[in-house]
């Protein structure tokens, strides 16, 4: 297990390298009037900064989790493979071959999924913040009821993705 937390500790490191990298090559090449203007600097670095604490923290634990079921599921598919008879094994073989093609659809129907999760997430703190530095002039312009109505598409949204995303 030192092994893997070692190997996931280095995948993080260049992982979260290349993303601050990336990120901010993107920021500084973004045009003034259209990017600089629209978005704070404070929420700028705050978003940065909470990414790249996910990143720091989450991928280490996704490698080593990854590590453990790899390990485990192959010390426990060679036990039964080598305690059960050759013609159960051999019956056996398609219903693996079902559930590792049922394991790839799920996959790619919970990639884009989990992506939108997350965009309509973002979109729903983006709107949060604009409702707490702007609250008065929302009032005073009558939009408190297109704020409403954007921030309960968006949080239905979040909801119904997680929901396919877990219990489907």
């Amino acid at each position: 297990i030192s092994v893997a937390a070692y190997a996931a500790s280095r995948v993080s490191i260049s992982a979260s390298t290349k993303m601050h990298e990336t990120v901010v090559r993107a920021i500084l090449r973004a045009p003034i009037d259209r990017f600089f203007d629209k978005h704070p600097v404070g929420r700028l670095i705050n978003r940065l900064s909470f990414d790249m604490r996910q990143v720091d923290d989450y991928i280490p634990l996704a490698c080593v989790m990854l590590f453990m079921f790899c390990f485990g599921f192959c010390v426990n598919q060679s036990f039964i493979v080598g305690v059960m008879p050759s013609r159960v094994v051999a019956i056996a073989v398609p219903f693996y071959f079902a559930v590792f093609v049922f394991i790839f659809l799920y996959r790619g129907t919970c990639v884009p999924l989990v992506f939108h999760s997350k965009f309509a997430l973002s979109s729903l703190q983006d709107m949060q913040a604009v409702v707490l530095s702007t609250a008065v002039s929302i009032r005073a312009n009558n939009m408190f009821d297109d704020f409403m109505m954007r921030y309960n598409h968006q949080s239905a949204s979040i909801i119904r993705c997680q929901y396919l995303i877990h219990y489907v």
